[in-house]
């Protein structure tokens, strides 16, 4: 008869498994109270814990996005958000002479770039990790403009 392979918790241990099982059951407790320091115990010798995940978001391209004058790119972003209510891609970027312009085709919507120095790429009304393919063309500019993402929540 084949027998299943001990372990470092089997029958054979069982100061080693009550020692673990006291070490967690300390860590648990000792984390309640920091989480949350009100919550009683339950008379059943329950407990309840809470917690809380920080929003982040992020849009990160897979390679630099500079704009210099004639050029073409492409490339690929990736989005991550977990927010439920979403998220927005904006690019900001030198403000444009009065004689530059460049246009971009984000996850297959076109944008001519406003003069100001900032655009809204894409705009999300839910949680998501996605990659979205860009292109840069109709470039004329008198400097090289390099193209910062950055995702905010919604």
């Amino acid at each position: 008869m084949l027998n299943a392979p001990e372990t470092l918790f089997d029958r054979r241990q069982p100061s080693l498994r009550s020692l673990a099982n006291g070490l967690l059951r300390g860590l648990v407790l000792g984390g309640v109270a920091l989480i949350q320091p009100g919550a009683a115990l339950a008379a059943g010798g329950g407990f309840r814990v809470t917690a809380s995940v920080p929003v982040m978001c992020l849009a990160h391209a897979d390679s630099a996005i500079t704009l210099t004058d004639g050029a073409a790119s492409s490339g690929k972003v990736t989005e991550a958000c977990n927010k439920v209510g979403g998220y927005t891609v904006v690019a900001t970027y030198r403000p444009l002479d009065a004689d530059e312009h460049a246009t971009v085709v984000y996850d297959g919507v076109q944008i001519k770039l406003p003069a100001n120095g900032s655009v809204v790429l894409h705009t999300s009304s839910r949680a998501t990790i996605i990659s979205v393919a860009y292109s840069v063309s109709d470039v004329h500019v008198n400097s090289p403009i390099d193209l910062e993402l950055d995702a905010q929540p919604a």
